[in-house]
């Protein structure tokens, strides 16, 4: 019996072996692929402009990774393989996430990630902060900017990847170490973590996302350190309190919440359980801290005042929110099946995963209610997800420091709810369980990889920005008479300051006017491009409008009318940029 067992044993050591080395295969072979296929112009979408091989390599290398962490956590098999199925996670999601810049995308970026591009390179050329009121990420940049002699573009491709694997992997499945005494339940974590639940956010640099991120951090050592009274851990918990508010105010503000929340938790629990309470075990001190750390931002950047004046009459009136409202608007612009389709490709991962840690911490909180014995730590978690729902609803409709898609793609519930997921699968070790666990992770995966680029499959245009975009742009803003207004139809103001709609649709031309000038008399400059024209061949782009703000409501003849157009003259082209004027 014994040899059967080793038999068996040494047959799916063979199996892990042979299977993670053939994904490690696989991924390498999707990075050379990646390399020989670089972008050659405007991509509406990264989807279907890369090789069908490179998505097929990297995710059957993912859903073995899975599979062996799963596997693992359940079966006595000699090693740490599980570890090897984590760095395969880790290594496919960096992939993922760098795609755009592994193949040569000079930028992938809306407004704000210009803006963020613009803030590092002020400070590599001046040496010192700009009016930035949450610079931290900004400094992270520069430094790393600095000492690697990398450009500021260079880092903005590369740097979110190493942020998220570093942050939403590697510290999720220590944080889950610190609450859960169950080590499989780490270790599961590892598998859950490489749903990326903060789709577009994980592609760029930005400031709220990188202080949302980070609680994965503080929450490690927060707990590290009370169960290991340390000076070093205790200096570097105040060390993360002090940044939080530079990170971004709101994190602070919502750290505050939670810590608040938890000193609360620990005196119900230890009540509950007729346990000895001890000052030393409560958060008041770091609650203290932050809360003037963030008292001191707020009385310098005056950035609240605004939000805060009137925070209980918009709570009590939400459908005031002009977030909100221009929700409605969008929503109002497709039909019903198109809007519900459109929020389960974008945020299903992230509803599922919400709904889950929802009903793993009511579970929870019904079994302290009823005086069951729970472990504390599992108890904070539950606490810690219960309350990102309210403190959402404070920022989203109180403070409306907080639009609409952050709100559904930034909640602070997504760090915990990888390590709740873990712990609701923690007792699936049949066959079947391991096989529909690995499933479940593995759906939840691909639907978030399909939300991490813009693109028409969750009715948006790729944020591609081209070298001939910044070419062209370049020379206009170089030549360009500065008294008159540009429209930059579906480029950037960053990239070409001016006006959105000047030029109306169809450029007139469906008035029966000859020439634009018939339709409008004033003068300016077009920028025509590549991803005007293509965004304007999808119905669906054109309903949603979602992501450009200018640049709709023209096809392909418009386009032809206007090269033949005797009152537009034109000034520039590089094959995907279009600079024209009427004088």
């Amino acid at each position: 019996m014994n040899n059967l067992k080793l038999g068996i044993l040494q047959k799916e050591t063979l199996y892990l072996k042979l299977g993670l080395s053939v994904c490690f295969l696989l991924t390498l072979l999707s990075l050379i692929i990646i390399e020989r296929s670089p972008a050659k112009g405007y991509e509406i979408s990264i989807y279907s402009n890369t090789p069908v091989l490179v998505w097929i390599s990297l995710i059957f290398g993912e859903s073995i990774g899975i599979a062996v962490i799963i596997y693992s956590s359940f079966k006595k098999i000699k090693g740490n393989w599980w570890i090897i199925g984590f760095f395969l996670i880790i290594l496919d999601n960096f992939i993922f996430i760098s795609l755009a810049g592994l193949r040569g995308y000079i930028y992938y970026a809306g407004s704000d990630s210009f803006f963020h591009i613009s803030e590092i390179e002020l400070i590599n050329q001046n040496g010192y902060l700009t009016n930035n009121n949450y610079p931290v990420i900004h400094i992270l940049a520069s430094e790393l900017s600095e000492m690697a002699l990398i450009s500021p573009p260079d880092i903005a491709r590369y740097l979110p990847a190493f942020l998220s694997v570093i942050f939403l992997n590697i510290f999720i499945f220590l944080l889950a170490g610190e609450l859960v005494p169950d080590k499989k339940v780490a270790i599961l974590a590892s598998a859950t973590s490489s749903v990326m639940l903060f789709n577009n956010l994980h592609v760029q640099i930005y400031p709220h996302f990188f202080s949302t991120i980070m609680f994965s951090l503080f929450f490690y050592i927060y707990f590290k350190s009370k169960r290991k009274k340390s000076l070093e851990l205790i200096l570097i918990q105040l060390l993360l309190l002090l940044v939080f508010p530079f990170s971004h105010p709101s994190s602070s503000l919502a750290l505050i919440f939670i810590l608040f929340a938890l000193t609360l938790a620990e005196i119900a629990y230890c009540k509950q359980y007729n346990l000895d309470l001890s000052i030393r075990d409560m958060s008041i001190n770091s609650i203290l801290f932050s809360l003037i750390i963030l008292i001191m931002w707020v009385m310098a950047s005056r950035l609240f005042d605004s939000g805060i004046n009137n925070i209980l009459g918009n709570i009590l009136q939400p459908w005031q929110n002009g977030q909100l409202n221009v929700a409605v608007e969008i929503a109002s612009n497709l039909t019903f099946v198109e809007s519900l389709e459109y929020f389960l490709k974008m945020y299903g991962d992230t509803l599922v995963c919400i709904f889950a840690s929802i009903m793993f911490s009511s579970f929870i909180i019904f079994k302290f209610a009823n005086k069951i014995k729970i472990d504390k730590y599992v108890f904070f978690l539950s606490i810690m997800i219960l309350i990102t729902i309210p403190i959402e609803y404070f920022f989203f409709f109180g403070v409306k420091i907080q639009a609409i898609g952050r709100l559904l793609n930034l909640l602070y519930a997504l760090i915990f709810a990888p390590i709740a997921l873990g712990c609701l699968l923690k007792d699936n070790y049949t066959n079947k369980g391991i096989f529909f666990s690995s499933l479940l992770i593995l759906f939840l995966l691909i639907v978030s990889i399909l939300s991490i680029y813009s693109s028409p499959w969750t009715y948006s245009a790729s944020w591609h920005v081209t070298d001939m975009d910044v070419t062209g742009s370049s020379w206009l803003l170089n030549n360009k008479n500065p008294d008159l207004l540009v429209d930059p139809m579906a480029l950037s103001l960053f990239l070409v300051p001016g006006k959105y709609g000047l030029i109306p649709e169809h450029f007139g031309y469906d008035f029966h006017n000859k020439s634009l000038r018939d339709s409008f008399s004033q003068k300016c400059y077009i920028c025509i491009t590549k991803r005007c024209k293509l965004i304007n061949l999808y119905p669906v782009l054109v309903k949603a409008k979602l992501n450009l703000k200018g640049g709709w409501g023209f096809n392909a003849d418009d386009f032809l009318k206007l090269e033949e157009d005797p009152s537009v003259l034109k000034l520039y082209s590089n094959g995907e940029f279009y600079s024209t004027a009427i004088l």
